[in-house]
């Protein structure tokens, strides 16, 4: 017989919070399958395992972090400073240059 994990068991294994579960589950969002025993959710162990198992890997390295909207006040200075000292860039080609 399979043991059977409660919310609380699957959120530590999956390393998230025990709300985020329920919260995954009301919004239909992916989980391993689950069972209903009257009002209880319980999530079998191998159910778990082949859903872990089926997720694709992703590294941190490959993960690209972008934040929205406007960039931050350091950026805007670190963008400053590295003008200053690289100089303004000039859009026209240099003098002698080859046009197409």
């Amino acid at each position: 017989m399979d043991r059977l994990l409660t919310p609380a068991e699957l959120a530590q294994v999956l390393g998230l919070a025990e709300q985020t579960i329920y919260n995954r589950i009301q919004e239909g969002r992916p989980l391993p399958p689950y069972i209903r025993l009257g009002r209880l959710l319980r999530f079998r162990a191998s159910d778990v395992d082949a859903w872990l198992a089926a997720l694709p890997t992703q590294t941190v390295s490959t993960r690209a972090a972008r934040r929205r909207g406007r960039t931050g006040k350091g950026a805007h200075i670190v963008r400053t400073m590295a003008a200053d000292i690289v100089g303004p860039e000039d859009p026209r080609p240099a003098a002698g240059g080859e046009c197409a």
